[in-house]
């Protein structure tokens, strides 16, 4: 019997063109599902399905994930009106998949999926002896009908939300099935079926360019791989490692700075990820003087851990950059 965890992704994403390789933490979309899958210790083989030239040359990429093997899925089955199923029923058909193995399906678009939840879900299918399983969250939400009729609770008696079960909601990030099933039930679940509950924040999916910002917030927080690697980092020391950006707000001497916290523990923790940390500054280029010592001084007082200090930046007024990450997107680290 073979674990196979299959994640379809298509090119022709409308609401975001290429979705499935747009950058996310640092690394394409895919990569988030595909890493859970490959590092998954249940899973044996995992298959990205697709009919991009561009999703294909980027998944070539992905030389650490020794697991991963590419499928190149029918233009047919990746359609805005195929199903999903039609897509593993293809593959199915011209694989050699044994009628016992198991067929995990995987979307791309749920990259809060790791690979233990993979593992867990896989351990109560079995413990639960169900013949298919799906993940879910637990939504504690009250919901209506449009005909003015509470669906999940009674509005005369409103439980406080701890006391309120909720109603399990599916997350989209994994479904289990037998190979022979889904050939017989040409549906990704079949007979007795197995809900594994994964945990809240794991509801939000990728549909909508907001999401990035929201799944980045939430990586974070919860999956300490999300961090980019072997990235290169140039970062401004007044006005963003250092709180005040104008002289005048120091009185006149850059020593009297003071250091902006979080941005300094952004920084470090992307210097220990294993990128290369540049610092840049305009000091001393309007008047030509030597800040060099000062500022080396500051940085290690304020235990900013860098490899490159550079001076000379052009005094400007604004500066423009086509690779520009806003202090408010480099928080998302955070």
């Amino acid at each position: 019997m073979t674990n196979i965890a299959f994640i379809p992704v298509r090119g022709g994403s409308k609401s975001i063109p290429l979705k499935n390789i747009k950058l996310l933490a640092g690394k394409p979309l895919v990569y988030w599902t595909a890493a859970a899958a490959n590092n998954a210790k249940c899973i044996d083989r995992v298959i990205i399905a697709t009919d991009s030239d561009d999703i294909r040359n980027t998944v070539l990429g992905f030389t650490d994930l020794k697991k991963v093997e590419l499928y190149d899925r029918d233009a047919a089955n990746a359609t805005d009106t195929a199903s999903t199923e039609s897509v593993m029923l293809e593959y199915i058909a011209k694989s050699k998949l044994a009628p016992d193995d198991n067929f995990f399906l995987i979307q791309a678009t749920s990259p809060l999926l790791q690979s233990n939840h993979i593992d867990e879900m896989f351990a109560k299918m079995q413990a639960d002896k169900a013949d298919s399983a799906l993940s879910c969250v637990r939504n504690k939400r009250f919901f209506w009908s449009g005909d003015g009729k509470s669906v999940n609770y009674d509005y005369r008696a409103r439980p406080r939300r701890q006391e309120f079960d909720g109603i399990l909601m599916e997350n989209g990030a994994c479904y289990i099935n037998s190979v022979k099933n889904i050939l017989r039930d040409k549906n990704r679940l079949s007979g007795k079926i197995s809900v594994y509950e994964m945990p809240e924040y794991t509801a939000t999916e990728i549909d909508e360019p907001d999401d990035f910002l929201i799944i980045e917030k939430l990586m974070a927080k919860y999956n300490k791989s999300a961090l980019p690697t072997g990235k290169t980092f140039c970062f401004d020391i007044d006005g963003v490692l250092g709180k005040y950006a104008d002289i005048k707000d120091m009185n006149g001497d850059y020593a009297n700075n003071i250091p902006n916290e979080q941005i300094i523990n952004i920084c470090n923790k992307l210097y220990d990820a294993g990128n290369k940390i540049v610092l840049h500054t305009a000091r001393g280029s309007g008047n030509g003087i030597d800040w060099s010592a000062t500022t080396r001084e500051q940085m290690s007082r304020w235990g900013v851990r860098y490899h490159v200090l550079t001076f000379g930046k052009p005094a400007a007024d604004f500066y423009i950059d086509d690779k520009m990450l806003s202090l408010e997107q480099l928080k998302l680290i955070s």
